[in-house]
């Protein structure tokens, strides 16, 4: 996706998701992709118009929980003016770090998992604000190579993949994102740092979702099924929650022709009679 001179975009091994029902804006660009269970991925982002007085950060945000933030790379040459950086993982320690994956979206049948309050209205999102930051303060440190700086105001926590209720409406999602076990990375010495958001530039939001449940919504075509539904064979065949999703979205697509055939024909009754079965098979 793109926001004036921003880019972003989402990779599994190395090639970029697909991008379905792009809505983009001055501000802020949405799209929904295809989520992988057990795929690692990479959050890629791109400033194609750089300035070296201003130094342009990613925050990145997942289900809701702010998980990192990472500078564009100013070590470009002076002959160009482009920036980028690449988020595949969150430090988890000063000497390693854990990968960004999807997974399945775990379920429960305790009752005290329904209170809809708790759960995150970004659930299923995976968020990157692009902001001009201004370092306010810096102590020289041992640290890891990928630790994140700290944002005064940024309300960074621990992250922890939700638990939700079969019933849960968000249930039916499929996939969520969890952090995969720890690996170690080499050390450096580097500066733990502290700034400011001078100013917001734009934010990316990726609604991820497994391909049948887009494909069965609408929102991706069709043709884009066996891409990646072939991969998932074994891994997300028994997913229950997408099977519901898959035929809810079958039910709303059979009311959506019955409501067609209503408008389009006033002087014809169109129903079923109290005891006709109706086939969904």
């Amino acid at each position: 996706m793109r926001i004036n001179d921003l880019q972003a975009w989402i990779t599994v091994d190395g090639v970029a998701l697909a991008e379905y029902s792009i809505s983009a804006g001055m501000h802020t660009a949405t799209c929904w992709i295809p989520s992988e269970s057990d795929k690692k991925f990479c959050v890629h982002l791109k400033n194609t118009r750089s300035s070296s007085r201003a130094l342009v950060n990613g925050q990145l945000s997942v289900n809701g929980t702010v998980l990192i933030s990472s500078d564009l790379d100013t070590s470009v040459s002076k002959s160009s003016r482009t920036t980028s950086t690449v988020i595949d993982s969150v430090p988890s320690g000063p000497f390693a770090s854990r990968c960004l994956t999807f997974a399945r979206q775990a379920n429960t049948v305790d009752e005290d998992a329904l209170l809809e309050a708790n759960v995150s209205p970004e659930l299923g999102s995976i968020k990157v604000e692009m902001r001009i930051i201004r370092i306010t303060c810096s102590i020289s440190s041992r640290r890891s190579a990928r630790t994140s700086r700290k944002a005064l105001g940024d309300k960074q926590r621990p992250y922890k993949p939700q638990v939700l209720h079969e019933k849960s409406k968000k249930a039916a999602m499929g996939h969520t994102v969890e952090l995969g076990e720890d690996f170690a990375t080499e050390g450096e010495s580097g500066w733990s740092t502290e700034y400011d958001v001078v100013r917001s530039l734009g934010t990316f939001i990726f609604k991820y979702r497994p391909i049948d449940v887009l494909v069965a919504t609408g929102i991706a075509p069709r043709d884009a099924l066996p891409q990646i539904a072939s991969k998932e064979t074994g891994s997300d065949s028994g997913n229950a929650a997408t099977e519901i999703a898959r035929l809810e979205a079958q039910l709303r697509e059979l009311k959506g022709k019955v409501a067609r055939v209503k408008s389009e024909s006033s002087e014809k009754t169109f129903g079923f009679a109290h005891d006709e079965i109706i086939d969904l098979t």
